[in-house]
């Protein structure tokens, strides 16, 4: 499970990258820091990674 300090302690890699938390949730840390929740759902036609919300960087993440 990821917690407060995981998050703050993701740091930019020269590619983006997730970490997966639980049930499908995972966070998306881009290149220039930005993280991003990510929520992978299947059904029998596709799979797909909805954005739910981005983080606010600003706020110390």
């Amino acid at each position: 499970m990821l917690t407060d300090t995981k998050l703050r302690g993701l740091k930019p890699r020269a590619n983006a990258y997730r970490v997966a938390d639980t049930n499908g949730l995972c966070v998306e840390v881009s290149p220039t820091g930005a993280k991003v929740w990510r929520y992978s759902c299947r059904s029998l036609a596709e799979a797909r990674a909805e954005a739910p919300a981005r983080l606010n960087t600003s706020a110390g993440w």
